[in-house]
């Protein structure tokens, strides 16, 4: 599939609001889409939260990194 929509999400500490915006991706009427979480580092369960989408969705790609 090539998408016709790309997301880019940074995420920091989002634990609290993650799970509202990722689920609000997934209810759009579009389905060609990704959505590219890059993670800064979060220590929150941030990480753990983009991963569980992730793997239970291939439109979701999740990008780690140390803080900057």
């Amino acid at each position: 599939m090539t998408p016709r929509v790309s997301v880019l999400l940074p995420v920091w500490n989002a634990g609290e609001t993650l799970t509202t915006a990722l689920r609000s991706l997934e209810r759009q009427r579009e389905t060609r889409w990704e959505c590219v979480l890059v993670d800064d580092g979060s220590s929150d369960a941030s990480l753990a939260i983009a991963a569980d989408f992730a793997a239970r969705d291939a439109r979701f790609r999740v990008v780690p990194r140390p803080h900057e």
